[in-house]
């Protein structure tokens, strides 16, 4: 069913799964650019289709929205909710006798922008394993959640300006939706906010939450990629 050519290929079909060297057919699981490539032809959901073309340009792409299955060949194709970020997508392949599973990056539990991932029963599970290890034991999320929102009152309440670095796809929607719920307008850096503009448009809200061009609007908090930080052009505000 499948095999392994500097990434993982179904063999019938030769299709590459988040390769992020270019191949005439590839599967892209989310729209980080360590899982895609420029292909001739990319497989993915909807959501990531808008995103794969806004980071990459216009490129052929095959959208498979969720739970919709793909006969080809011998094999049958159905994208499912990883809940890593939105639009991400598991791959299950069925090949009328087996069933594998392909995870992407993917997350359980709750999540504030990222559709609920959903796991059906594979007979081969090829995952990503990012916190894997034992020795990471991550926080519950409502402790963590009360510590950001916390965090960024008190230093609100100071006349200070929270700065909170994340990813400009993902971790920034992610953070500003659960500081926006909790009553916390946000403004973001470009790179996040024309990213958190498609997330809009595709039906994800954000809550209150602006552009920031290196003017500080008091009592928000502000969402940079971590590497604005070192942004010469982008000042960040400094507490009075």
């Amino acid at each position: 069913m499948f095999h392994y050519d500097g990434g993982l290929k179904l063999t019938s079909i030769d299709l590459a799964i988040d390769f992020r060297r270019r191949q005439p057919r590839g599967f892209v699981s989310h729209a980080h650019t360590d899982h895609m490539g420029r292909h001739e032809l990319a497989f993915c959901t909807p959501v990531t289709a808008r995103l794969y073309h806004h980071r990459l340009g216009k490129r052929p792409v095959h959208e498979m929205p969720f739970h919709e299955t793909l006969d080809w060949n011998s094999l049958r194709l159905t994208t499912l909710p990883a809940g890593h970020v939105f639009g991400s997508a598991m791959l299950l392949v069925e090949d009328g006798s087996r069933r594998l599973l392909y995870t992407g990056d993917f997350k359980l539990g709750e999540s504030a922008t990222a559709e609920r991932a959903v796991l059906p029963a594979a007979d081969v599970l090829v995952m990503e394993s990012t916190f894997g290890d034992p020795r990471y034991r991550l926080p519950p999320r409502d402790e963590v959640v009360a510590e950001l929102v916390n965090l960024c009152r008190t230093t609100i309440a100071a006349g200070g300006a929270p700065v909170i670095h994340a990813y400009a796809l993902g971790k920034s929607q992610e953070v500003t939706r659960i500081l926006t719920d909790h009553g916390i307008p946000v403004q973001q850096h470009p790179l996040a906010f024309q990213i958190s503009q498609i997330y809009e448009s595709l039906g994800c809200s954000l809550g209150s939450v602006s552009l920031y061009e290196g003017v500080w609007n008091p009592g928000a908090a502000l969402v940079m990629p971590p590497r604005g930080q070192r942004s010469s052009w982008m000042p960040l505000p400094i507490r009075r």
